[in-house]
């Protein structure tokens, strides 16, 4: 289990039914692959499976504590 950071905490105080605090990103990438085969979709999924171990942050799920006694934590979960 890890803490929240203060950066973590302050996007999850900020996100309620009325107000989200979104972090985006733009991937131009080619449409074919160096040996010039069309790049699928199942491609850059395994792509990303494939280097998943060296992600840690992207394997993390927030964890709720009981009865909300005090601030969530991050946890290892299962990447869907």
């Amino acid at each position: 289990m890890r803490a929240l950071t203060s950066r973590d905490t302050m996007f999850l105080a900020v996100e309620d039914g009325r107000n989200s605090s979104n972090v985006s990103s733009l991937a131009v990438m080619d449409r074919v692959d160096q040996s010039g085969n069309p790049l699928t979709r199942k491609d850059l999924q395994e792509l990303i499976a494939d280097q998943l171990h060296l992600m840690p942050p992207l394997r993390w799920r927030l964890a709720s504590v009981p009865l909300g006694l005090g601030h969530p934590w991050w946890v290892d979960g299962d990447v869907r």
